[in-house]
Order: structure tokens, then sequence, then C-alpha cells
């Protein structure tokens, strides 16, 4: 296949001529996915949330300057129990916490968040799939196996693959976030691994995952119906307010 550049120097809108197609390049650095029209819509569904995608829009925002940042909502009258996330591009949607993922780190490369080459990609792609598969499981010898397995991997390591956070610490991070079996070993001091003890600490303490926790809860109990206040007027006729007394009758 050849590939020839028109230009020698990569602009926001290179053309590209593989053959006889042509289309439009992204940017080299990265999609600004705001001008795309960019929304991410968050719902609980039953008592999941995407922490991952949280914790990866706010993420993005913190890196970008105004016109880059993504609409973050959050949709608690949700009508698709398949998804608790969606994002929309224009007139596409796309659901599903792996799918949006993968999509948002496509899309501001950047960033640097999907690894700068095919072995670190496909490695990331690896434990984005162990995450789902293995810690979103409700089976407690899955998740104890797969938790193991993430305690040994990072032995020697602060992030799950290369030097720097990248997608694959965001997604395992917010899978456990949502794993009841994990949340109840870790807060009753049940051994869950030093080495992923530490890691997830330290994710947890990063600031954009602070401010998304934050956002998911105000989200949640703005959402949450108020109950009526109680009704003190009772009807008692000629009552005025603060001359009425209320006597019981004493107890048998």
């Amino acid at each position: 296949m050849v590939i020839i550049l028109r230009g020698a120097v990569l602009t926001d809108q290179c053309n590209i001529e593989i053959e006889n197609f042509k289309s439009t390049a992204l940017p080299a650095r990265g999609l600004d996915i705001r001008h795309m029209g960019t929304k991410i819509i968050f719902s609980k569904q039953g008592t999941l949330i995407s922490y991952a995608n949280v914790a990866l829009a706010f993420y993005i925002n913190d890196q970008s300057n105004e016109t880059q940042k993504i609409i973050i909502e959050w949709n608690d009258a949700s009508k698709d129990d398949r998804s608790n996330v969606e994002i929309k591009v224009n007139d596409e949607k796309i659901t599903g916490t792996a799918n949006v993922a993968r999509y948002l780190a496509r899309a501001r490369r950047d960033l640097d968040l999907y690894g700068s080459n095919a072995i670190s990609t496909t490695l990331i792609d690896q434990w984005i799939d162990f995450a789902l598969d293995k810690l979103g499981s409700s089976d407690f010898k899955v998740i104890e196996a797969a938790l193991e397995e993430i305690d040994h991997h990072l032995t020697l390591r602060t992030f799950f693959v290369g030097y720097k956070l990248t997608l694959a610490d965001i997604v395992v991070w917010g899978t456990l976030k949502n794993s009841p079996i994990f949340n109840r070993q870790l807060k009753t001091g049940k051994d869950v691994g030093v080495y992923l003890t530490r890691w997830y600490n330290y994710i947890s303490s990063l600031n954009f995952i602070q401010e998304g926790l934050k956002w998911v809860t105000k989200s949640i109990d703005t959402s949450k119906p108020r109950k009526d206040q109680p009704n003190m007027n009772i009807g008692l006729i000629d009552a005025e307010i603060g001359k009425v007394v209320t006597r019981f009758p004493p107890e048998p």
C-alpha cells in the first residue's frame, strides 16, 4: 500500500491519498472533540456507574482548553437499560464503557492515553478486556484470581502499561470501583494484595479522580426525589398559631 502525503507539513486538514481512495486525516495533535459536538451522558444502571469514563472525561477536560472540553451530563431518567454511559458525536451515538473509553482515548491521541506504538496499544486493550471480563464478574473465585494476577503484575510497576498513566489504569480502576466484592475486601481490611492496594489508593488520590467522584455524588443527590414536607395544618376551627396546646391522655 502506498500512502502519499500532499505537502511536507502536517496541518489540521492534511489530505491523504491511499491508492484511489481519498479522505481527510485527523489532526496530528489529536481530534478536537468539542468541535465535533461531543457530549457524554451518564446514568445509573442498577448500582453500576461508568466510573472509568467519568474519570476519563474529567482527565481530558483537565488537560484541555475551553474549546476542547467535553460536555458532561447526568441523565437519571435514562431509558436505555443496556448501558450507563453514552457519547454523542454529531448524529452518532456510542454506548458501553469500553467503546466510549476507547473512542475518547483515540479522539485525543495527543494525551497519549492509548500508547505510543502498536505493542503498548495492544497491551492496553488486553488489560481493558481483562478488567471487564474478570473484574466485572460476580463470581468471587474469578475476581480473587484476577486480583492476584493484577497484584503480581504491579509488583515492580507504578502503572499497568509503560511508565505513565494510560487508559488501562483508568478502566481497571473504574471496574474495581464498581466491584462490591473488591470494595468489601478493601473496606474490611482483607488482603487484596500489597501492590494492588498501593496502586489503587494512588489512582484514587489523583485530582481528576476526586473531581469525578464528587460530581457523581452531587449528581446522584440532586436526582433523588425529594420527600414532601409534612403539613402541620390539621384544620382546627378558630385555632391561632402559637396558642394551641396538645394534651395527651394519661397512660392507664
